[in-house]
């Protein structure tokens, strides 16, 4: 009954508005109707969720019943994503086209209520438009960016697209980073091992952790780092040590969600890395005690799995080690490689190149690590690249780079980024670029000809927002 009801209440107000009023089409305030429909929307979703959902299905039979209810078009339903169309009014077949996409987690529904009522109304349109599309894609915390990975590359192509958020403040972002991998490789030559007791050291974090989340709150430590760390600090208190193995796993675009070396260890030496082990677990878990304590109050959804495992357990004596070249190499790439926040403005705080080791391996007779890299320009990516050359001259290993490349961006002549730029009255020096992770991302990589925005809403500026799309959407100027 609450999702019929739903439906009816959108319905109710977008249809029969005009007839009540006795308007004809000149006469109606557009705006007002869409913001009056955002609100209702925000009231009967609250009421079809009291709790989250358990599966985008859920959400998207929601969303179907609203859809058709409001003379929509549903033209696609998949298991991570819809598409929800509103065809163009008589003599505006021709108009530029409009896709608008948002995202939803089912587990976490509510929190995404004002995003999705805000795109519901958006899609509604002015009284006169082109074709206006509504793309919602799944996105939770154990596949993020799910959906839009899944999205059929036809229905990104030739388009306008505007990628809506909700965060603390509005921003409008008209270009992704500017991004490179380095590689970093030398021989991993092996011998038979000088001492006696053999450790694995591994650990695991969430399979889709965000590298570029520096806050504390959602950041996640990089296996590969704390480990290598481990094994440096290790190395310069003079702990005789030697690597048998060090490899990673991750998926792409994420930071590597387990690590593992095979260390085998002086028998005199054994209590004291022990201690260096229980000193790092103890730096990681201090790291996991907000997000103990928000599942613990219930802000989170209280979870069997553990945020973390590190562990140091003996295992059988390997039958070879790298030599000691190639362990050093290991050693001195963890002393020296420096990611994370790599250029941060003084003054504004503004950060400026990113980076992360995406993945180690010792396999195939090769120590290999890779470094992502991101930039808000392309002059601050060089300047890291060159740092990075050093560090590997240094510590001699071999390196080699791929072709740095915006990830995605929008026309920078095309009246979309201009439109919206200024819509948010940001500075215009130079277009705004996205450093973090994000599903423009994804769906600039699989979008052909696609002219998109990254378009950053607050709460407080959702009644804005309405007025902006709509404006653009009308063939309009930025309002007043």
């Amino acid at each position: 009954m609450k999702k019929q009801l739903l439906a009816l209440s959108a319905a109710l107000i977008l249809v029969f508005t005009m007839i009540l009023a006795g308007c004809g089409p000149g006469e109606i305030d557009r705006y007002k109707e869409l913001q009056s429909a955002m609100k209702t929307s925000d009231m009967e979703l609250s009421a079809a969720f009291l709790e989250n959902a358990s599966s985008f299905e859920e959400v998207s039979g929601v969303l179907k019943i609203w859809a058709v209810n409001a003379g929509l078009e549903v033209t696609s339903e998949k298991e991570h994503y819809m598409i929800i169309r509103n065809p163009a009014t008589e003599g505006f077949k021709d108009a530029p086209k409009t896709t608008l996409q948002c995202h939803v987690d089912p587990k976490h529904i509510r929190k995404d209520i004002d995003l999705l009522s805000l795109s519901m109304a958006c899609l509604l349109g002015p009284i006169e438009h082109g074709r206006i599309s509504l793309m919602v894609t799944e996105d939770d915390e154990e596949d993020l960016f799910g959906g839009a990975a899944t999205v059929k590359k036809k229905s990104l192509k030739k388009n306008h697209l505007i990628h809506l958020e909700t965060d603390d403040s509005a921003m409008v972002y008209t270009s992704g980073a500017v991004a490179a991998t380095g590689h970093m490789t030398c021989k991993a030559s092996k011998a038979e091992p000088e001492y006696t007791e053999a450790f694995e050291i591994a650990m695991t974090i969430p399979q889709h952790a965000d590298p570029f989340a520096f806050d504390k709150e959602n950041s996640n430590p990089n296996p590969v780092e704390t480990i290598g760390n481990l094994l440096a600090s290790a190395k310069s208190s003079g702990r005789l040590f030697e690597i048998a193995s060090f490899t990673s796993e991750t998926e792409e675009g994420f930071l590597p969600h387990s690590a593992k070396a095979i260390v085998v260890i002086d028998e005199n030496n054994v209590e004291a890395f022990t201690k260096k082990f229980d000193s790092s677990f103890e730096n990681v878990e201090k790291k996991y005690k907000d997000k103990e304590k928000k599942q613990k109050n219930g802000d989170e959804p209280q979870s069997d799995e553990p945020l973390f495992t590190y562990t140091m357990n003996p295992v059988e004596l390997p039958e070879k080690v790298l030599k000691q070249k190639a362990a050093d190499n290991i050693v001195s790439l963890m002393y020296t490689l420096q990611t994370g926040i790599n250029e941060q403005n003084e003054e504004t705080g503004e950060i400026m190149t990113v980076s992360y080791i995406s993945g180690i391996s010792t396999n195939g007779g090769t120590v290999s690590l890779n470094v992502r890299m991101r930039s808000k320009t392309e002059e601050a990516l060089q300047t890291l690249s060159g740092t990075n050359q050093v560090i590997s001259g240094l510590c001699d290993v071999s390196y080699r780079e791929s072709d740095p490349a915006v990830i995605w961006a929008s026309d920078p002549e095309g009246h979309l980024a201009d439109f919206f730029f200024r819509a948010v009255d940001a500075e215009k020096d130079t277009m705004p670029v996205l450093l973090a992770r994000s599903e423009a991302d994804i769906l600039g990589a699989r979008g052909e000809n696609l002219d998109m925005i990254y378009y950053r809403v607050n709460k407080n500026h959702r009644n804005k927002a309405i007025k902006n799309i709509l404006a653009f959407m009308s063939g309009e100027d930025v309002p007043e």
